[in-house]
């Protein structure tokens, strides 16, 4: 498995990251390879415990990703792009993900 993740943009609230995969792997390790990547954005930019995703966006091969304090922060504060969550089933806690990624030093 062989994937590079940058931040492209970096917004107030939200950053684009561009995903690059030359190898691919299993699916499950690619995915929490991608999850505690964004885990660790979101430490980075402000020890934030909650993400809303949305992929292809801005285009493809990119990820806009929404970082939130509180499960219950409204995600039209993130941006435009986020209106089209239902944030009822699209926040993520990463602290759900903290042993796993803690592993994968």
């Amino acid at each position: 498995m062989d994937i590079v993740i940058t931040e492209v943009e970096r917004r107030p609230h939200s950053s684009v990251v561009d995903i690059k995969i030359t190898s691919v792997g299993s699916s499950v390790g690619s995915s929490f390879f991608l999850l505690c990547s964004i885990r660790q954005l979101a430490q980075v930019r402000g020890d934030y415990r909650y993400v809303v995703k949305i992929e292809e966006k801005p285009k493809r091969g990119q990820m806009l990703v929404g970082f939130l304090r509180n499960r219950l922060d409204s995600v039209l504060d993130l941006g435009p792009e986020f209106a089209v969550l239902d944030a009822s089933k699209a926040v993520i806690d990463l602290d759900e993900f903290a042993q796993i990624c803690g592993m994968t030093k």
